[in-house]
C-alpha cells in the first residue's frame, strides 16, 4: 500500500486488508500459495503470514508480490485500500443494522469481492440507511471542522430530515449510559434516569412522540436498565448536566414537563426530592442552573458517544416526521460538544453548579409550591 494510504490505516487493518487481497488476487488467476509464493522469491509460509494478516511486508516484498501477480505495486496497493475501505463501510451498516458486535466477524472474513456485493446489497436495500450514514458524515464534518455553535443549522436539519427515531433514540441513550465515563448532559428538561420516579412510561412516550412503541415493555426495561447504569456512573466519573432555570421553575410549579406533558405536582415532587438525594449522596453528580438556552439536547459519554436531539421535540403522529436524533462516535466530534458543554457550564455561577447551593434551592421551590412534606 502506498504510504499515504498506510497511514490512514492501523496497522491491523492494513495487514488484513492487503492480505485478503493478495489471496483473492491469487485465486482469481488460479494460482497455488505454494507456486505464488516460488514465483514471488518466498517461503509459502511467508506468503501464508501475509494472505492472513499476521506479516507486514515490506516495500521490496510487496513489489515481489504484485510482481508475481502480474501488475504492478501501486495497483496492489489500491486494491488493498480499496478492500480497507469496504470493511469500514461494512462495519458502518452492521452497526446501524444493530447486528450485534460480536457477529461482526462472519461478514468482515468475506473475500472482498463477496463483501463489495453484500455491501452494495445492503445500500439497495437499505436506501434510508445509507442517507442516515451519509448525512450523519456531513454533519459530523461540519462539526469537527467548525465547532457546535456555527454547526447548529446544519445539525439541526440532519436531524429533522435525515435523524432517528424515537425508539432509535431511546435504544440509543440507553448504550450510551452503559458505556465508561464523564457524562454530560445539556438538556431542556430535568432527566428522569437517574432517579426513580412513580411515573407512567407508555403515557409518557405516547405524550413525547405522539405514537405507540413497538414492544411497550422495553419501555420499563430501558428505564431500569438507564438509571442503573446512571448509578453506577456515579460511584467513578463526573454527571454534570444543564437545566435552563425558567424551565425548571415551570416544572415544578405546573408540572410542564413538555408542550404536550404535564404530570401530576405528587410526581413531580417526588422526582425533585430524589434528585436532591442524589446531589447530597453522589458528589460526582452535578447539576448546573443556567439562564442559557441551547436550540438543540444533547448528551455524551467522554469522547465515545454524543447523542443529539431536537429541543423541546413534538412530534406528530405521522412516522415519517418523527425523526429526532442523531448519534455521532467520532471523537474529533465528540470534542467539539465537550468543548461547548465546558464553556457554557464555566458561565454558569458557582452558587448555580454547587450540590449543596442547587439542593437548597430546589428544596425552597418545593417549599413555595406548598410541596415541601
Amino acid at each position: 500500500m502506498v504510504p499515504s494510504a498506510a497511514a490512514r490505516l492501523s496497522d491491523d487493518e492494513y495487514r488484513i486488508s492487503l492480505g485478503k487481497t493478495v489471496r483473492e488476487l491469487r485465486m482469481q488467476r488460479q494460482l497455488s500459495q505454494t507456486v505464488l509464493a516460488q514465483n514471488a522469491g518466498m517461503s509459502s509460509r511467508q506468503l501464508s503470514q501475509v494472505e492472513h494478516g499476521d506479516a507486514r511486508p515490506n516495500p521490496d516484498v510487496l513489489q515481489q508480490i504484485a510482481t508475481a501477480l502480474g501488475i504492478d505495486r501501486v495497483t496492489l496497493c489500491h486494491a488493498a485500500e480499496e478492500t480497507a475501505r469496504r470493511r469500514e463501510q461494512l462495519r458502518e451498516l452492521l452497526k446501524h443494522l444493530s447486528i450485534p458486535r460480536e457477529n461482526w466477524h462472519e461478514f468482515l472474513a468475506l473475500e472482498p469481492r463477496v463483501m463489495a456485493q453484500v455491501v452494495e446489497h445492503l445500500r439497495t436495500q437499505l436506501p434510508v440507511r445509507a442517507g442516515i450514514l451519509k448525512t450523519l458524515e456531513d454533519v459530523a464534518n461540519e462539526i469537527e471542522r467548525n465547532g457546535l455553535d456555527a454547526s447548529v443549522g446544519t445539525l439541526l436539519d440532519g436531524i429533522m430530515h435525515h435523524g432517528l427515531e424515537p425508539i432509535d433514540f431511546l435504544r440509543s441513550s440507553v448504550r450510551m449510559e452503559e458505556l465508561a465515563g464523564e457524562r454530560i448532559v445539556f438538556s431542556d428538561r430535568l432527566p428522569l434516569s437517574p432517579a426513580a420516579v412513580p411515573i407512567d412510561e407508555l403515557s409518557l412516550f405516547r405524550a413525547s412522540y405522539g405514537i405507540d412503541p413497538s414492544n411497550p415493555m422495553l419501555l420499563k426495561w430501558w428505564s431500569a436498565a438507564r438509571r442503573s447504569a446512571v448509578v453506577a456512573t456515579l460511584r467513578l466519573y463526573r454527571s454534570r448536566t444543564i437545566i435552563p432555570r425558567d424551565q425548571f421553575e415551570r416544572y415544578i410549579q405546573t408540572g410542564q414537563r413538555g408542550p404536550n406533558i404535564v404530570l401530576p405536582l405528587d410526581v413531580v415532587a417526588a422526582h425533585i426530592r430524589a434528585v436532591i438525594t442524589l446531589l447530597r449522596t453522589y458528589p460526582n453528580f452535578m447539576i448546573g442552573v443556567s439562564e442559557r438556552h441551547f436550540p438543540i439536547t444533547y448528551r455524551a459519554k467522554g469522547e465515545q458517544l454524543v447523542i443529539a436531539s431536537l429541543s423541546g421535540y413534538v412530534l406528530g403522529p405521522n412516522p415519517k416526521e418523527n425523526k429526532m436524533m442523531l448519534p455521532f462516535e467520532r471523537p474529533a466530534v465528540a470534542r467539539q460538544f465537550l468543548a461547548h458543554f465546558d464553556a457554557s457550564w464555566d458561565q454558569i455561577p458557582d452558587e448555580w453548579r454547587t450540590n449543596e447551593d442547587v439542593a437548597r434551592w430546589l428544596e425552597e421551590q418545593l417549599r413555595e409550591n406548598g410541596a415541601d412534606s
